[in-house]
């Protein structure tokens, strides 16, 4: 999986400046966007965290695992408010997690701490 720093070279690369009402990627997009402001919240703030994409071969997958001192906690992001995540039943077995956080563009800021 690759993220960008600046979402305006992804644009680029795809060559889509289409605005957010008509793109067909806005939730890849708003995935990207997250984690890569999760990463820089992180560093700016002097945590010692680690970032993690999880992906089974069947396709169940979580955005984003952080990982600080021993604990896990995860996060899906979904641009539509109304969608919900559910954790991977493989995923809660092995590693103990019961919890995961959907981030939206209206409590986005719960991902920033």
């Amino acid at each position: 999986m690759y993220y960008f720093w600046d979402l305006g070279i992804r644009n680029a690369i795809i060559q889509n400046y289409s605005a957010l009402g008509n793109r067909q990627d806005l939730g890849s997009m708003w995935e990207n966007f997250c984690i890569v402001e999760k990463i820089k919240f992180d560093k700016n703030h002097r945590k010692r965290r680690a970032h993690y994409f999880w992906r089974t071969y069947d396709g169940a997958e979580i955005d984003l695992i952080e990982i600080e001192n021993e604990q896990i906690k995860t996060f899906e992001f979904k641009w539509n408010p109304k969608k919900m995540s559910r954790l991977p039943k493989s995923f809660a077995e092995k590693y103990k997690v019961d919890k995961i956080s959907t981030i939206n563009p209206q409590n986005f800021n719960e991902l920033l701490q």
